[in-house]
């Protein structure tokens, strides 16, 4: 509530929208000047809009009157004093919406700076004929909203100015008037007011006289009105409730997640119903039927609760008794509907039975892709379906006519009689194909099953439409003879390409490495028996011939082992990674025991693989981690197992040299080297080796690295 400055108006709720008659100017100042020195007390924005016969200048001076400091309020801006043709004829003319507005947007600018709300006045006083509807229409349009807003209007008319018409439009469209009659300012309410003051009476007393219990309580739950009914029913007194929570009633039946339930419905701003089993003051138990909702104030805000509750004890009891009278009588009619239905039970069983089954052999029939029939013994179908027709062109009426027989190839019509003979003699199943001839001449072959019945002498059924898979047969049969043949001509040129390549490892391996053995073995001996006859130049060039014979003898152990890697038959077994690797590694750290290592192998590395193989592509992964890291003061090997994208991915990783991966793609060829040999040692052929190796495992072979701070090879074995 907030102070109005008037004595005989007191406190106004925001939203109030009210008027004044007045006969002379003093008249005016009389209520103005009070009314805006309350707002200006309460941190209010303060707007006031003059017309004769008081202008701006009295305006001030009657304000600088009431507050000695108004000066200082107008200069900060909590108040502005203008002429009417600066807001309500702001381009010669008067604008309902752009009044409306302007209003509006001086609120929001007060809000904005801290002002509690906005409190104006506007004199009419300037206010023609010919005017006089729109403002009406804009005073109407300003009561129906004003509720809304933080905000208090005071209108103002001269007396000499309005006629008894015009003071019904006036006050029509405001809460209540002020006048003045014999000195005295007096209340007019306008006939809306009275209307909703008496409809609150009557609401008043209707809730003092309901017989539902009516609690009103704030946001926090706290008890803040009862009616009459609420203390007659619980037992307690008005001042044992009020201030008091409404749990004073429960009785501890009703599960706190309920209760939860409760109150996000209603905070949300949603309606709850539901029901208590409550407690009253003397310890009696009494149901409620209850409905809570929201009660909020003019800027939508929810301020407290309104519960109304029917004491529904009585109708619960006659419900219980309702419930155990029509649970008797019900167990009756159980009892009697039993008996009934254990007399009519195997005839409705046996007719739902037999409806079923024909409703499904019914749709069976109808909706089969397969060729169903009923066939009698006496060499006649009884009964077809649709996907007769559709395989061999015929119309029901044609199959049915004739005996089945004709339609079957001449070829086959033996077996098929032999068949149906087995049949009516008692055999339970039989299966077999025959051709059926086409309406256009052609024939189809088909793949029957039939069972007899077991009385009646018919035979249920099923054929398959098989020609396209007979001719796709054939066609497999021609193509697989194609196959075959192509496979036997391919399996003599590998086997004679295999004998050529085995022809020339064993070239290479006798006749090739001969004569190396023979230039490196006279180079050792012209340097020991000729020393003293050899210049130191003399030495170096043998020394050279001896290295080449030795790395061609090496190259050519390479090309071999990868020539025998790509022929070699694979034996596929269990392999123990890390017993390979733990062996290698020691093998290669005699060859330079004063290398400081940290090798790190994961524990249980195992894989399915040829071993001999697979010791291969380890003793080369290790070889080049070893050789790389060896410039580094220490060397660091790890050799794991990862799972990636749901498969095993092996790797060996090292600290050493690296490599550019823009070369990447080198690695794995023959004779591809990224290092002089001068600076690491070796023919190649390595990585080639171990990449054929993955491959005939059916796996893939990759490497990361980065120079100088070492590489990673990864390898997946299928």
């Amino acid at each position: 509530m907030r102070q109005s400055g008037i004595d005989i108006i007191g406190e106004v709720p925001w939203g109030t929208h009210f008027c004044q008659f007045y006969q002379a100017g003093a008249d005016l100042l009389d209520i103005l000047v009070p009314y805006f020195e309350a707002g200006l007390e309460n941190n209010e924005y303060c707007m006031w809009v003059t017309s004769q016969p008081v202008g701006v200048e009295d305006a001030v001076r009657a304000m600088r009157r009431a507050v000695p400091n108004i000066g200082r309020y107008l200069e900060r801006g909590q108040m502005e004093i203008m002429p009417h043709n600066e807001w309500y004829l702001k381009g010669g003319f008067f604008d309902l919406q752009r009044v409306l507005t302007g209003w509006v947007d001086r609120l929001n600018e007060a809000l904005e700076r801290g002002f509690d709300g906005l409190r104006i006045t506007g004199n009419t006083a300037w206010l023609e004929k010919i005017d006089w509807q729109s403002f009406i229409d804009y005073e109407q349009a300003i009561d129906k909203v004003i509720g809304r807003y933080r905000m208090i209007a005071l209108c103002t008319y001269h007396l000499d100015r309005c006629g008894a018409s015009e003071v019904a439009d006036v006050v029509s469209n405001h809460e209540f008037a002020l006048i003045k009659r014999q000195g005295t300012w007096e209340i007019i309410e306008s006939a809306k007011q009275r209307r909703a003051e008496e409809e609150l009476r009557k609401l008043s007393r209707a809730v003092e006289q309901s017989s539902n219990t009516i609690i009103i309580t704030d946001v926090n739950g706290n008890i803040e009105y009862i009616n009459p009914k609420a203390t007659e029913l619980t037992g307690y007194a008005s001042e044992e409730i009020i201030g008091k929570n409404p749990r004073l009633f429960k009785s501890g039946s009703t599960p706190p997640a309920e209760y939860r339930q409760l109150w996000q419905t209603i905070m949300s701003g949603g309606e709850w119903r539901g029901e208590f089993l409550n407690q009253k003051k003397n310890g009696e138990l009494y149901w409620e039927s209850v409905c809570i909702s929201p009660i909020r104030n003019a800027q939508g805000a929810i301020t407290h609760f309104l519960a109304v509750k029917e004491d529904i004890t009585e109708r619960k009891r006659t419900q219980e008794a309702l419930l155990k009278a029509h649970e008797e009588l019900e167990r009756r009619v159980e009892e009697r509907t039993a008996e009934l239905a254990a007399a009519n039970k195997e005839l409705r069983a046996e007719i739902a039975e037999r409806e079923r089954v024909e409703e499904e052999r019914d749709r069976f029939f109808s909706l089969s892709l397969d060729m169903l029939c009923i066939a009698g013994v006496d060499g006649y179908f009884k009964r077809i379906n649709p996907a007769f027709e559709k395989t061999l062109g015929y119309a029901p009426s044609e199959l049915l006519a004739k005996p089945f027989v004709e339609f079957i190839h001449p070829e086959d019509r033996a077996a098929t009689i032999a068949v149906v003979q087995n049949l009516a003699a008692g055999a339970p199943l039989e299966y077999f194909e025959n051709r059926y001839r086409c309406k256009d001449g052609t024939y189809k072959w088909l793949a029957w099953t039939a069972a007899p019945e077991v009385t009646g002498g018919r035979i249920y059924a099923a054929a398959r439409d098989m020609t396209e898979q007979k001719r796709a047969e054939a066609e497999i049969k021609i193509l697989n003879e194609e196959l075959e043949r192509r496979v036997i001509e391919r399996t003599a040129q590998l086997q004679a390409a295999n004998k050529e390549l085995e022809a020339f490892a064993y070239s290479v391996s006798h006749d090739l490495r001969a004569p190396l053995r023979h230039i490196d073995g006279f180079s050792q001996a012209l340097i020991e028996d000729y020393e003293d006859r050899l210049d130191e130049q003399g030495k170096v060039y043998l020394r050279y011939v001896r290295e080449a014979s030795q790395s061609m003898a090496q190259l050519i152990d390479d090309l071999l082992k990868l020539s025998r890697v790509t022929r070699a038959e694979m034996h596929r077994e269990r392999v123990d990674f890390n017993q390979l690797a733990e062996e290698i590694v020691k093998e290669l750290h005699g060859t330079q025991p004063e290398r400081l290592v940290d090798l790190v192998i994961a524990p249980g590395i195992t894989a399915n693989g040829d071993p001999r193989l697979l010791q291969l592509v380890l003793e080369n992964l290790f070889g080049n981690a070893w050789k790389f890291t060896s410039k580094r003061q220490r060397t660091r090997i790890e050799f794991g197992v990862a799972r990636r994208d749901g498969e095993r991915v092996f790797y060996v990783s090292d600290n050493g040299t690296g490599f550019d991966m823009a070369y990447v793609g080198k690695l794995f060829g023959a004779f591809q080297r990224l290092h002089s040999t001068e600076e690491f040692p070796g023919t190649g052929i390595g990585l080639a080796t171990v990449q054929r190796i993955i491959h005939r495992h059916g796996g893939r072979i990759w490497a990361e690295g980065t120079v100088d701070k070492g590489a990673t090879f990864y390898f997946t074995l299928g």
